[in-house]
């Protein structure tokens, strides 16, 4: 894995971890080497809360600030608890 990569997927779990303090980050280790897909699980009852709709590339991870993937986060995680 390139390193961009792994550094864009922290930032991510971060901030996943940010926003569900419970949370346990899970990266899709069959992605694309330049794409990256996540999910994000309870980490006490092991339930999806919410899942990246299909893949990023890692440029446009590394694009956006941090205040623009938490709020992508959010809406992930407000569009699962909504369906």
């Amino acid at each position: 894995m390139n390193s961009e990569k792994e550094k864009q997927q922290g930032r991510l779990k971060h901030l996943a971890e940010k926003l569900m303090p419970r949370s346990e980050v899970h990266f899709n280790p069959r992605a694309l080497p330049d794409a990256i897909e996540m999910r994000v699980d309870d980490s006490l009852t092991g339930k999806v809360l919410y899942a990246s709709q299909g893949n990023w590339s890692v440029s446009q991870i590394k694009d956006k600030n941090d205040q623009e993937l938490l709020q992508l986060l959010k809406i992930w995680r407000d569009s699962r608890s909504s369906s």
